[in-house]
């Protein structure tokens, strides 16, 4: 709904989420767009089914699409390309992994499925391999367009907290041990070597201000225009929205998917 509302969608809502407004720069303008919340009980989804690691998710939003597909086969032959951010890093690569793998047994006729016809994947800002990312963070920080965040000593500090910070990812990947991938989360994540940005109080989507400037983060006017009763009505959705649910989001990291699940990307760069 982020993308729908705030992004590409074909409309924005207005101030207040009083009503909504033709986006003319939307990418329906070229194409077909999908929008999907997930993994289940995010945004407006549900279902029985517990989410806790990107390949659930991913056999979860296979089935989902094969469904679509064949309640709309018209869809089903043309070309597909899936796009996300941030945490999709992990969620693209694993769902084009597996349409790839599922199309080539669908066509040895070795799984009775609708091929999908993917001919792309765009990932912006993505969380994709953390030793990578992480390792980015002091230096950001230090050379960024806006000077140095932190002091010499605290760069200093953070750059050797980082040592094990990368040695316990490094530890993760070659294990793929669960008990090892959630210490790198903890080290890497939750430990020193974040705290020090933390404790800036500056906010991780513009450093150039205090965490508590709201007017840096996305506005709520879509979350109030889709709260209120009679939209919920028009579209049909039972459940009242939210963008992330913190169970799912604890479940993620007590399966130490912020780290192990780069893993399994190994097979597909």
């Amino acid at each position: 709904m982020i993308g729908l509302f705030q992004e590409m969608g074909p409309c924005r809502s207005l101030v207040g989420g009083s009503d909504v407004e033709i986006f003319p720069e939307s990418w329906n303008q070229v194409s077909n767009l999908l929008f999907i919340d997930q993994p289940v009980g995010t945004g407006f989804s549900f279902g029985d089914i517990n989410i806790s690691t990107t390949e659930q998710s991913t056999l979860n939003l296979y089935a989902f699409l094969q469904k679509f597909f064949e309640k709309f086969p018209k869809y089903s032959k043309m070309d597909f390309h899936i796009f996300g951010e941030s945490f999709a890093g992990h969620y693209i690569p694993s769902i084009a992994k597996l349409i790839d793998e599922n199309n080539i047994l669908i066509k040895s006729n070795n799984l009775k499925a609708i091929p999908i016809n993917l001919k792309s994947v765009g990932i912006g800002n993505g969380w994709i391999d953390p030793k990578i990312i992480y390792k980015s963070y002091p230096d950001f920080l230090e050379f960024n367009t806006y000077g140095p965040i932190l002091n010499s000593s605290e760069l200093v500090a953070m750059r050797s907290d980082l040592v094990e910070c990368e040695q316990s990812v490094d530890n993760c990947y070659k294990t793929g041990n669960l008990t090892d991938c959630i210490l790198a989360e903890q080290l890497c994540e939750f430990g020193d070597f974040n705290s020090h940005f933390v404790n800036t109080g500056l906010n991780a989507y513009d450093i150039r201000t205090l965490n508590t400037t709201k007017d840096t983060f996305p506005p709520n006017d879509y979350k109030l225009y889709l709260a209120r009763p009679e939209i919920r009505t028009a579209i049909g959705v039972f459940k009242n929205y939210t963008d992330c649910i913190d169970d799912i989001y604890i479940r993620f990291i007590l399966q130490g998917d912020l780290i192990l699940h780069a893993l399994f990307f190994d097979n597909f760069y």
